[in-house]
């Protein structure tokens, strides 16, 4: 939240990204901040129910309280929380991220990478 003090850093706008999502870029970092500009929050939802991207116009505290965190709902969740909060929203391209082996697979040129550091 420090992060939204004017004083302290100038932000006007926050994001938080996964680390392990291969297919996020600067496009659509990019896209997420322009979001912002007619909206409250914005998520970049994975397959598997999650979200690998959170953006937010100024803080929301509130938002993040008593969802319960890696369930296939956490998306959901999160929306009927904006819901219930009056927030705007709006969603990005839906990836997916790379929680286990399997998902790992799915990006060959990662797994192949992945075989030769063992």
């Amino acid at each position: 939240i420090q992060l939204f003090e004017r004083g302290h850093i100038g932000a006007k706008k926050g994001m938080l990204i996964g680390a392990d999502i291969p297919d996020l870029d600067r496009t659509i970092i990019a896209e997420a901040f322009s979001m912002l500009d007619h909206c409250d929050v914005v998520w970049g939802p994975t397959f598997d129910g999650g979200y690998y991207l959170v953006a937010l116009r100024c803080p929301q505290p509130e938002l993040f309280k008593d969802i319960k965190w890696g369930s296939s709902q956490v998306l959901q969740a999160s929306l009927s929380r904006a819901q219930q909060l009056g927030l705007n929203v709006e969603l990005l391209t839906e990836l997916r991220d790379i929680d286990n082996l399997e998902d790992l697979k799915l990006f060959p040129e990662l797994a192949a990478s992945a075989d030769h550091s063992v």
